[in-house]
């Protein structure tokens, strides 16, 4: 797959996870907001110029910066307080509340504490989007988790590959090399939260098959270029271990080989915790001694 796709389909999935983040208290707004995100990708996937592609992809990233780091909910409580929840960009932010006439809620202003000595300064939260676009630091895992290359895997059917996977903590990839010619208007591809079926539009699917465990079907999508089907689930379990994409897909028939792939999958995947848990630190290089541990359940477990 080209570093293009990729960068379409990290853009997309980082846009619907930030808005779960930030409007994941208001339920219609966020049906609302995933559903037009959605659309729109769906109305560009067939767009061919780099050019254009990564302007949208851009502009994407800018507008999950743009959330991230301008938008507030609050729930009111009385007439004079509100319960806001904040994001972790946020989290050293106090922020005072008005109802301007219109009855609209209004962000005054906004006092930032920095550092160990309290020290305190004013910050600016009424950025356009193009200010927001270049807020690289806007999220700090934004390029971090770049440094873990997740490890593919084959599943072979008498001598012959059927598709290959791999994993991180959110996310399940399925790679599959369709018959030459083929497009993306002639694939059909359905994924519910606990199944896969994917095939040539008019013929019986190629695979049918149960997941591993289950997924979450909005925030899952695939895409085909460059001769590839790429299909990316969200896990509905953050930092689950999947053992098989596909219920009853035994990878290699050598278990002492296939142990130990598992095993580094392991290790990968609780570095990418640690990384995505501690930022500030570079864990690309860090080594496990012995068997690794679990990176759903260790020290009680991920938050989300």
């Amino acid at each position: 797959m080209s570093n293009i796709s990729k960068q379409v389909i990290k853009s997309y999935i980082r846009l619907l996870r930030t808005e779960k983040r930030v409007f994941g208290q208001d339920m219609p707004t966020l049906d609302r907001v995933t559903e037009q995100t959605r659309t729109q990708f769906r109305a560009n996937s067939n767009e061919s110029d780099p050019i254009k592609i990564d302007e949208m992809v851009q502009h994407a990233n800018a507008v999950s910066d743009f959330l991230l780091t301008n938008t507030v909910q609050a729930v009111k409580k009385t007439d004079t307080q509100f319960g806001m929840k904040l994001e972790q960009q946020q989290d050293k932010t106090i922020v005072t509340l008005k109802f301007r006439p219109e009855n609209e809620l209004h962000v005054e202003k906004t006092y930032e504490f920095v550092g160990d000595q309290g020290r305190k300064r004013v910050v600016n939260r009424n950025r356009n989007k193009d200010a927001a676009a270049g807020a690289a630091a806007s999220d700090p895992m934004a390029g971090s988790m770049e440094k873990f290359k997740p490890i593919r895997r084959k599943f072979e059917f008498q001598g012959r590959t059927v598709y290959e996977w791999d994993q991180t903590l959110e996310d399940v990839n399925i790679y599959i090399t369709p018959p030459p010619g083929v497009t993306a208007k002639m694939i059909d591809c359905t994924i519910t939260k606990t199944r896969l079926s994917v095939g040539l539009k008019g013929n019986p699917p190629f695979l049918d098959e149960e997941f591993y465990s289950t997924i979450k079907e909005k925030e899952s999508l695939w895409m085909i270029e460059d001769g590839e089907l790429h299909i990316t689930l969200q896990k509905m379990t953050k930092a689950e271990t999947w053992s098989m994409a596909l219920k009853g897909h035994k990878l290699l028939s050598d278990t002492q080989k296939e142990t130990q792939i598992s095993e580094d999958v392991k290790k990968q995947m609780m570095l990418e915790r640690f990384q995505q848990e501690h930022p500030e630190f570079d864990f690309s290089s860090a080594q496990f001694n012995g068997e690794a541990p679990d990176a759903k359940t260790f020290l009680g477990g991920m938050k989300e």
